[in-house]
């Protein structure tokens, strides 16, 4: 009994110093991978490129596909994937003859034993999915299948079990070779439009949607708003704004149109999310919202409506796929999406506009405010609230420009003068009070 006792109280004493021994060989003071990730418009092409290929419109279910990733491919679905744990991440991917490697660093809090966790991962190819050979958290070695469980723990806390199951209900086989890596896959049977949208927009995701968009088409009607009337934006936003600060200060009250509060209420981020969503479907092509959340046709249906910026629908667009997109995943990637589709104008679309460029930027400011400060947007948001609060004058800025004259008169994406009227859109968005710097 009193060996025992010995025992218990040495694990108890012990076990604190066994734990922070393993903390301070698993962090680390520096990054492991030195540069930070960067999202460019090339990626965004090529990510498109591969969903118009790949994606379930152009496949049948059940029919086997291969998509062929390469390095930067792969690390950009890492970047982003960890950037839903909102951290800085910056991936390593290298691929070789049947085997991978792969590095993540994250950047953790300030705290003493180091601010930077690095994971390494070596993955052999097996006759299906590839299987972990070596890991490591810094200077520490961990077993191989802390992986998986790891990765399950991860996706539970986010709430993304849907879309691994999904994953590993389509992909058949992963073979690396040297710089790529193929993905042999299929979409699944069934109602494959049901699956993607379950996948992605989960159960809680789709009831905040749900909640705005029946609360946008109450507002409708309330307001008098006949079917395809131009709505401005600055008068669309507050009361889908103030709906969702009814529900955080209310959740257990009854909204107006007799659902509860608290259906699926999420936090101020995510509410935020929901409601920018249930806009920018909304003012879509008809149909848009259905195509992609199909249970939405039981809903109650939106008039539809034109959204406008200082009296442009395409700068209201711009705005808010940018806002949504930055609200998800971060602002790099929203500028760069925004950034990717003039180029493609310039090439045979409607041309290169720098005034949608700016709209964009807008855009995706207004997204980031609504994930990481709601309360301040939500306090500076109000029925008062103006186009001009969202957009500064845009006018005399260049556009439609075909993409010789975009590369006489600018140089390209990053050259000098392309930069100074990348600087000269920022500085007019500076002067807005709402999407000022030190607003954020």
């Amino acid at each position: 009994m009193r060996t025992l006792r010995r025992l218990l109280i040495g694990l108890v004493l012990g076990l604190p110093l066994l734990l922070l021994g393993a903390a301070w060989l698993a962090l680390d003071r520096a990054p492991g991978v030195d540069a930070p990730f960067v999202v460019s418009s090339t990626d965004v092409g090529r990510v498109y490129a591969l969903l118009r290929q790949h994606g379930p419109g152009r496949n049948a279910p059940g029919q086997l596909r291969a998509a062929v990733l390469q390095e930067r491919d792969v690390e950009l679905l890492l970047a982003q994937g960890a950037g839903r744990l909102g951290t800085e991440a910056r991936p390593r991917v290298r691929f070789h003859d049947r085997q991978a490697w792969m590095q993540l660093s994250l950047a953790l809090p300030a705290n003493p034993l180091g601010t930077w966790l690095n994971l390494q991962a070596e993955l052999q190819q097996t006759d299906k999915l590839p299987q972990v050979v070596g890991l490591r958290a810094g200077r520490l070695p961990l077993p191989n299948w802390l992986a998986g469980w790891a990765i399950g723990r991860v996706l539970k806390a986010k709430h993304l079990e849907a879309p691994g199951d999904l994953a590993l209900r389509m992909v058949n086989r992963v073979s690396f070779a040297q710089q790529l890596v193929v993905v042999a896959f299929a979409w699944p049977d069934g109602p494959v439009r049901q699956t993607i949208a379950d996948t992605l927009l989960p159960a809680d995701d789709q009831a905040r949607l749900r909640v705005y968009t029946e609360h946008l088409a109450l507002w409708q009607q309330q307001q008098g708003l006949v079917a395809g009337q131009a709505l401005p934006l600055s008068r669309a936003l507050p009361p889908l704004f103030e709906l969702a600060q009814l529900r955080l200060a209310q959740s257990g009250a009854a909204s107006d149109n007799g659902a509860p509060l608290a259906i699926a209420l999420g936090s101020a981020a995510q509410e935020h999310r929901a409601l920018l969503l249930a806009l920018t479907l909304g003012a879509g092509p008809p149909g848009t919202l259905v195509r992609l959340v199909p249970a939405a046709g039981q809903w109650r249906p939106l008039s539809p409506y034109t959204l406008t910026l200082r009296g442009r629908d395409d700068f209201a667009l711009h705005f808010l796929v940018s806002a949504v997109l930055a609200a998800e995943a971060g602002g790099p990637l929203s500028d760069a999406v925004g950034l990717f589709k003039e180029v493609a104008d310039s090439q045979g679309g409607s041309g290169f506009s720098f005034n949608d460029i700016a709209a964009d930027r807008a855009g995706t400011r207004f997204g980031v405010l609504a994930a990481q400060s709601p309360d301040r947007l939500a306090r500076q948001l109000s029925a008062a609230l103006r186009d001009e609060d969202l957009l500064p004058p845009v006018d005399d800025l260049p556009e439609f420009l075909t993409a010789a004259e975009f590369k006489r008169r600018y140089g390209g994406v990053g050259a000098p003068a392309y930069m100074a009227m990348q600087k000269d859109i920022d500085q007019r968005l500076d002067r807005l009070v709402l999407l000022a710097p030190g607003t954020r």
